[in-house]
Protein backbone atom coordinates (compact mmCIF):
# COMPACT_ATOMS: atom_id res chain seq x y z
CA UNK A 1 0.00 0.00 0.00
CA UNK A 2 1.70 3.36 -0.79
CA UNK A 3 2.50 5.80 1.76
CA UNK A 4 0.10 8.63 2.54
CA UNK A 5 0.90 12.27 4.11
CA UNK A 6 -1.99 10.67 6.55
CA UNK A 7 0.50 8.10 7.85
CA UNK A 8 3.04 10.76 9.55
CA UNK A 9 0.73 11.26 12.30
CA UNK A 10 2.17 12.83 15.39
CA UNK A 11 -0.17 13.66 18.39
CA UNK A 12 -0.19 16.76 20.67
CA UNK A 13 0.57 14.30 23.66
CA UNK A 14 3.47 12.58 21.63
CA UNK A 15 4.84 16.29 20.97
CA UNK A 16 4.43 17.59 24.19
CA UNK A 17 6.04 14.68 26.03
CA UNK A 18 8.79 14.45 22.88
CA UNK A 19 9.96 17.92 24.09
CA UNK A 20 9.71 17.63 27.64
CA UNK A 21 11.56 14.32 27.90
CA UNK A 22 13.91 14.46 25.07
CA UNK A 23 14.28 17.91 24.09
CA UNK A 24 14.16 18.95 27.59
CA UNK A 25 12.21 22.00 26.62
CA UNK A 26 10.35 22.76 30.29
CA UNK A 27 7.05 24.08 29.93
CA UNK A 28 6.43 24.06 26.24
CA UNK A 29 2.99 24.46 26.17
CA UNK A 30 3.02 27.50 28.16
CA UNK A 31 5.76 28.95 26.13
CA UNK A 32 4.14 28.04 23.33
CA UNK A 33 1.41 30.34 24.40
CA UNK A 34 3.10 32.96 25.71
CA UNK A 35 5.89 33.10 22.13
CA UNK A 36 5.87 31.09 19.33
CA UNK A 37 9.07 32.66 17.78
CA UNK A 38 10.33 32.42 21.36
CA UNK A 39 9.49 28.69 21.40
CA UNK A 40 10.18 27.88 17.78
CA UNK A 41 13.81 29.79 18.44
CA UNK A 42 14.27 27.13 21.50
CA UNK A 43 12.96 24.17 19.86
CA UNK A 44 15.43 24.83 16.56
CA UNK A 45 18.16 24.78 19.03
CA UNK A 46 17.04 21.65 21.51
CA UNK A 47 16.83 19.41 18.45
CA UNK A 48 20.56 20.35 16.72
CA UNK A 49 21.66 19.97 20.38
CA UNK A 50 20.01 16.47 21.35
CA UNK A 51 19.26 14.66 17.88
CA UNK A 52 22.47 15.22 15.64
CA UNK A 53 22.43 15.10 12.13
CA UNK A 54 24.48 12.10 11.25
CA UNK A 55 25.40 9.53 8.28
CA UNK A 56 26.40 6.97 10.39
CA UNK A 57 23.16 4.45 10.77
CA UNK A 58 22.81 4.91 6.65
CA UNK A 59 26.88 3.43 6.31
CA UNK A 60 25.88 0.75 8.59
CA UNK A 61 23.06 -1.09 6.49
CA UNK A 62 24.37 -2.84 2.96
CA UNK A 63 23.60 -1.41 -0.13
CA UNK A 64 21.05 -4.33 -0.96
CA UNK A 65 19.28 -3.63 2.34
CA UNK A 66 19.05 0.44 1.76
CA UNK A 67 15.79 1.87 1.69
CA UNK A 68 13.60 5.14 2.02
CA UNK A 69 12.53 5.59 5.85
CA UNK A 70 9.32 5.20 6.59
CA UNK A 71 6.82 7.45 9.16
CA UNK A 72 7.63 4.58 11.59
CA UNK A 73 11.44 4.73 11.13
CA UNK A 74 11.45 8.63 11.27
CA UNK A 75 9.36 8.73 14.81
CA UNK A 76 11.49 5.97 16.07
CA UNK A 77 15.18 7.68 14.84
CA UNK A 78 14.38 11.14 16.03
CA UNK A 79 12.39 10.21 19.27
CA UNK A 80 15.47 7.56 20.67
CA UNK A 81 18.39 10.40 19.49
CA UNK A 82 19.84 8.53 16.81
CA UNK A 83 19.19 11.19 14.32
CA UNK A 84 19.76 11.09 10.49
CA UNK A 85 19.70 13.40 7.60
CA UNK A 86 17.86 15.91 6.46
CA UNK A 87 14.45 13.75 5.19
CA UNK A 88 14.44 12.17 9.05
CA UNK A 89 14.95 15.73 10.61
CA UNK A 90 12.99 17.78 8.54
CA UNK A 91 10.01 15.47 8.14
CA UNK A 92 9.71 15.06 12.15
CA UNK A 93 9.54 18.42 12.72
CA UNK A 94 6.89 18.59 9.93
CA UNK A 95 4.97 16.24 11.81
CA UNK A 96 5.37 17.54 15.34
CA UNK A 97 4.32 21.12 14.03
CA UNK A 98 1.24 20.15 12.60
CA UNK A 99 0.74 18.15 15.45
CA UNK A 100 1.00 21.33 17.93
CA UNK A 101 -1.67 23.57 14.96
CA UNK A 102 0.59 25.08 13.45
CA UNK A 103 0.38 26.27 9.69
CA UNK A 104 3.29 24.44 8.26
CA UNK A 105 4.24 22.44 5.11
CA UNK A 106 6.52 21.08 3.61
CA UNK A 107 8.57 22.81 0.43
CA UNK A 108 11.22 21.37 -2.20
CA UNK A 109 14.36 22.34 -2.33
CA UNK A 110 16.82 22.01 -4.84
CA UNK A 111 20.54 22.68 -5.30
CA UNK A 112 23.69 21.44 -6.81
CA UNK A 113 21.87 20.91 -10.45
CA UNK A 114 19.61 18.55 -8.61
CA UNK A 115 15.68 18.81 -7.88
CA UNK A 116 13.91 18.02 -4.51
CA UNK A 117 17.22 16.90 -2.32
CA UNK A 118 16.77 18.79 0.51
CA UNK A 119 13.32 19.24 2.71
CA UNK A 120 12.07 22.22 3.95
CA UNK A 121 9.89 22.95 6.28
CA UNK A 122 7.76 26.36 6.21
CA UNK A 123 5.51 28.07 8.53
CA UNK A 124 2.46 30.16 8.24
CA UNK A 125 1.41 33.19 10.40
CA UNK A 126 3.59 32.94 13.23
CA UNK A 127 3.83 36.28 13.85
CA UNK A 128 1.05 37.61 11.41
CA UNK A 129 -1.53 36.61 8.98
CA UNK A 130 -0.06 35.67 5.85
CA UNK A 131 4.06 36.01 8.03
CA UNK A 132 6.74 33.41 6.38
CA UNK A 133 9.19 31.43 7.93
CA UNK A 134 12.04 28.99 7.56
CA UNK A 135 12.80 26.10 9.97
CA UNK A 136 15.77 24.26 9.01
CA UNK A 137 17.37 21.82 11.64
CA UNK A 138 18.76 19.41 8.42
CA UNK A 139 21.36 21.13 6.36
CA UNK A 140 23.91 19.61 8.50
CA UNK A 141 25.17 23.13 9.55
CA UNK A 142 24.25 25.43 12.27
CA UNK A 143 21.54 27.27 11.81
CA UNK A 144 19.92 28.04 15.57
CA UNK A 145 17.06 30.62 14.63
CA UNK A 146 13.73 31.07 13.12
CA UNK A 147 14.38 32.69 9.66
CA UNK A 148 11.52 35.32 8.69
CA UNK A 149 10.80 34.99 5.12
CA UNK A 150 9.00 38.12 4.44
CA UNK A 151 11.89 40.57 3.31
CA UNK A 152 12.07 42.37 0.06
CA UNK A 153 15.56 41.03 -1.44
CA UNK A 154 17.46 39.96 0.90
CA UNK A 155 17.71 38.72 4.41
CA UNK A 156 20.15 40.29 7.16
CA UNK A 157 23.24 38.16 7.71
CA UNK A 158 23.11 35.30 10.29
CA UNK A 159 26.11 33.74 12.45
CA UNK A 160 25.47 31.05 14.08
CA UNK A 161 28.66 28.89 15.25
CA UNK A 162 30.97 28.77 12.15
CA UNK A 163 28.44 29.89 9.84
CA UNK A 164 27.58 33.14 8.38
CA UNK A 165 24.66 32.66 5.99
CA UNK A 166 21.58 34.76 4.25
CA UNK A 167 18.62 34.17 2.60
CA UNK A 168 17.80 36.31 -0.99
CA UNK A 169 15.00 36.01 -3.12
CA UNK A 170 14.82 35.00 -6.89
CA UNK A 171 11.86 35.44 -8.90
CA UNK A 172 8.41 34.68 -7.40
CA UNK A 173 8.41 32.07 -4.85
CA UNK A 174 12.51 30.89 -4.87
CA UNK A 175 13.89 32.15 -1.45
CA UNK A 176 17.87 31.05 -1.82
CA UNK A 177 19.88 29.76 1.29
CA UNK A 178 23.54 31.39 0.40
CA UNK A 179 26.28 31.06 2.69
CA UNK A 180 29.83 32.47 3.09
CA UNK A 181 32.09 30.90 0.54
CA UNK A 182 34.92 30.63 3.00
CA UNK A 183 32.18 28.90 5.13
CA UNK A 184 32.01 25.65 3.41
CA UNK A 185 34.92 25.80 1.60
CA UNK A 186 35.09 22.19 0.70
CA UNK A 187 31.82 21.86 -1.53
CA UNK A 188 31.80 25.25 -2.41
CA UNK A 189 34.96 24.34 -4.68
CA UNK A 190 33.10 21.85 -6.61
CA UNK A 191 30.29 24.27 -7.66
CA UNK A 192 32.48 27.58 -8.23
CA UNK A 193 29.44 28.70 -11.00
CA UNK A 194 27.18 28.90 -7.84
CA UNK A 195 29.31 31.42 -5.90
CA UNK A 196 28.84 35.72 -6.58
CA UNK A 197 30.87 37.77 -4.42
CA UNK A 198 31.60 35.46 -1.76
CA UNK A 199 28.68 34.08 -1.31
CA UNK A 200 27.90 30.14 -2.17
CA UNK A 201 23.91 29.44 -3.01
CA UNK A 202 23.09 26.71 -1.20
CA UNK A 203 19.84 25.48 -1.59
CA UNK A 204 17.02 27.20 -3.51
CA UNK A 205 13.71 26.69 -1.64
CA UNK A 206 10.38 26.52 -3.36
CA UNK A 207 8.82 28.03 -0.57
CA UNK A 208 5.12 29.02 -2.27
CA UNK A 209 5.02 25.11 -3.30
CA UNK A 210 2.90 23.14 -0.65
CA UNK A 211 3.98 19.26 -1.34
CA UNK A 212 3.54 15.84 0.05
CA UNK A 213 6.40 13.20 1.44
CA UNK A 214 6.13 11.25 -1.57
CA UNK A 215 7.27 14.18 -3.68
CA UNK A 216 10.99 13.48 -2.45
CA UNK A 217 10.94 9.58 -2.84
CA UNK A 218 12.68 9.92 -6.11
CA UNK A 219 15.26 12.32 -5.28
CA UNK A 220 16.00 10.54 -1.49
CA UNK A 221 16.47 7.29 -3.20
CA UNK A 222 19.38 8.24 -5.10
CA UNK A 223 20.53 9.88 -2.22
CA UNK A 224 19.71 7.19 0.64
CA UNK A 225 20.80 4.39 -2.32
CA UNK A 226 24.55 6.62 -3.09
CA UNK A 227 23.28 7.43 -6.76
CA UNK A 228 24.47 10.69 -6.16
CA UNK A 229 28.09 9.70 -4.92
CA UNK A 230 30.09 12.66 -6.52
CA UNK A 231 27.57 15.34 -4.88
CA UNK A 232 26.47 13.57 -1.76
CA UNK A 233 28.93 11.04 -0.51
CA UNK A 234 26.83 11.46 2.92
CA UNK A 235 26.10 7.66 2.70
CA UNK A 236 29.69 6.32 2.42
CA UNK A 237 31.45 8.83 4.32
CA UNK A 238 30.65 9.59 7.92
CA UNK A 239 29.57 12.81 8.47
CA UNK A 240 27.83 14.33 11.97
CA UNK A 241 26.78 17.64 13.08
CA UNK A 242 26.21 17.24 17.33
Amino acid sequence: MATTDDDYKFTAEEAFCFLRDVLQIESAETKLQANKVTFLDEFIKAMTHHIPYQTIKGIAIPDGSRRLPTAADIKTDITSKVGGLCYQLQIFCWMLLRALEFDVHLAPGDGFHKKNIHVGVVLIGVTYQGSKHLLEVGLGHPTFQLIPLNFEHSSPEYCDSYMRYRFVHQGEDTIIFQSSADTVPSVACKFPEFINDGWFSFIFFHTDQSVGVSHFDCAMMNIFYCRYRGIFPCQLALRGLP
